[in-house]
């Protein structure tokens, strides 16, 4: 059966987390930029990187079908003469690529970037781009270059077993992907659309993940997330800051009695009800 396609709600959920990973630089959200160029079926608008010994250049508002060649997208080095910097919010959502290539002076995104592209099954990055790098594993999955960011998981990847690399500790999208177990192994931060419309036979999450939205961390939410099981692990000795629990892998609650996510197998008779502050997401 096809899955629903979720529509994200909050924008730029990480765009903190964005500005203390340097070099990426974060875009902020809002209304949508004036585009002030458009060339081979992409629109971009003027953008001002944060390193002032750059010149300015352009972000990418919008890449739709006609930028597309043999099912990839190709964001240029540069356009109009001027380079192309930056990345905005759900630029590619309506661009049916399967495979994005990054010119080499992509450094900024707004972290809601790569949401919503349902057609993307992997990744290509220029060899002279500092700021990126692909895993080509099973599927190809984009990755701040040192690791320590997710940036995304591609949507139409087939499904796959996945454990995320040690050195990951944020998550920026891994929404509508499809995995048999899902290992997010030391995240301890995602993004709340990191996960709308993903699918999951098996979850594994530390005891302290936690969901940013407006810049806060707060506790995980899982919106929009599908799991037949959860499994949750507990911290090493000297960690702190451990809350979640599971009963019998059919939840995700917390150690103060709030039920945050039930599984996908889960039955009625699995809750308590009389415990206060249910959420369901």
């Amino acid at each position: 059966m096809k899955r629903k396609r979720i529509t994200k709600a909050i924008a730029c959920s990480l765009c903190g987390v964005m500005a203390l990973t340097t070099p990426i630089q974060s875009m902020a959200s809002g209304a949508s930029a004036k585009i002030v160029h458009s060339a081979d079926g992409i629109d971009y608008s003027d953008y001002s990187p944060s390193d002032t010994t750059l010149p300015s250049g352009y972000a990418v508002e919008n890449a739709s079908a006609a930028a597309v060649q043999n099912g990839t997208l190709t964001i240029p080095a540069e356009a109009n003469g001027k380079p192309v910097y930056a990345l905005n919010r759900r630029f590619m959502a309506n661009s049916g690529a399967e495979t994005i290539a990054i010119g080499k002076n992509v450094r900024a995104f707004n972290s809601d970037a790569f949401l919503e592209a349902l057609s993307v099954k992997g990744y290509q990055v220029n060899t002279e781009n500092r700021i990126l790098k692909v895993e080509t594993g099973e599927n190809p999955v984009l990755y701040r270059y040192d690791g320590t960011v997710l940036m995304d998981y591609p949507s139409a990847a087939e499904k796959a077993d996945f454990k995320v690399p040690d050195t990951t500790a944020v998550i920026y999208s891994m929404d509508n992907a499809k995995f048999g177990t899902l290992d997010l192994n030391q995240v301890n931060l995602v993004a709340y659309d990191s996960f709308a419309g993903t699918y999951a036979d098996t979850f594994t999450i530390r005891a302290n993940l936690k969901t940013r939205v407006n810049n806060t961390p707060v506790r995980f939410s899982g919106h929009g997330l599908h799991a037949k099981q959860f499994i949750v692990r507990e911290l090493e000795a000297g960690e702190n800051g451990s809350y979640l629990k599971t009963k019998n892998g059919n939840d995700l609650h917390t150690d103060d009695g709030e039920l945050l996510k039930l599984s996908s197998d889960a039955e009625i008779s699995d809750v308590d009800w009389t415990k206060p502050g249910k959420s369901f997401h």
